[in-house]
């Protein structure tokens, strides 16, 4: 009995020996897959880079104001994009601080953005995103209520250091998702210098513009054109 019992175990370590080299296995498999896929790319901010995943809860435009799910930056990527820069959906996403003066007067330019998409026809080629975040600085407290006004444009005085009307700032309705980050834990992760601050992906994830880089007088519109365009193309942006 005991050898019958000893022949037992044996086999019982051999079968979880056997399941740790599996999933071992597997766990290596993907690791190398991760880095194949992005060529070995490093974490960080700034061009050429992978950037900190953002996770947080999102507002969609037209829902209820207290009506948020969950955002995962990282499920937009693309890593099968084959780097033709005619393919694949880019990525555009400004931070901002609703009661940033600075912010207020910028609006404009992510309402421009978007009907410039819209008109252009290039809606399939361009994910609009903002972070909405609240700087460390005195009458800049904001709330989700805030935030869905100054993106909406509606009714709510708080926005501009508390003073102004949201529905009040320039540029119109913001049609795009706008991302929480009140607890300022994406702004630190990505360790940005202020607002508003803009950033271009790739579709694979990839730091490919930034305000930090931008040349003289070069708007976030200007460099999301060049992105798409920069190996030809065929809609009209590309012509201009």
């Amino acid at each position: 009995m005991r050898k019958v019992s000893r022949i037992q175990d044996n086999i019982s370590a051999d079968s979880r020996l056997g399941n740790f080299l599996a999933v071992f296995g597997i766990f290596i498999i993907t690791i190398i897959m991760i880095f194949s896929s992005t060529n070995a790319v490093s974490t960080g901010v700034g061009i050429g880079k992978i950037p900190p995943n953002i996770i947080s809860q999102s507002h969609a435009y037209g829902d209820a104001s207290n009506v948020w799910n969950d955002f995962n930056l990282y499920s937009h990527f693309d890593q099968n994009w084959s780097g033709n820069h005619t393919e694949g959906k880019f990525i555009l996403i400004e931070f901002l601080d609703t009661d940033c003066p600075h912010c207020w007067s910028d609006a404009s330019t992510m309402f421009n953005i978007q009907s410039d998409i819209e008109t252009y026809g290039i809606t399939d080629r361009v994910e609009l995103f903002v972070v909405a975040t609240q700087l460390s600085i005195p009458s800049h407290e904001t709330s989700r209520e805030e935030i869905v006004a100054f993106q909406e444009k509606t009714n709510f005085l708080g926005c501009k250091g508390g003073n102004y009307n949201c529905m009040d700032r320039e540029g119109g309705p913001h049609k795009f998702h706008y991302i929480d980050d009140i607890n300022t834990t994406i702004v630190s992760d990505w360790d940005l210098p202020g607002t508003p601050f803009y950033v271009i992906l790739s579709p694979n994830g990839i730091i490919v513009w930034d305000t930090l880089s931008a040349e003289q007088e070069e708007t976030a519109g200007i460099a999301l054109a060049k992105v798409i365009c920069k190996d030809g193309g065929d809609v009209s942006i590309c012509g201009e």
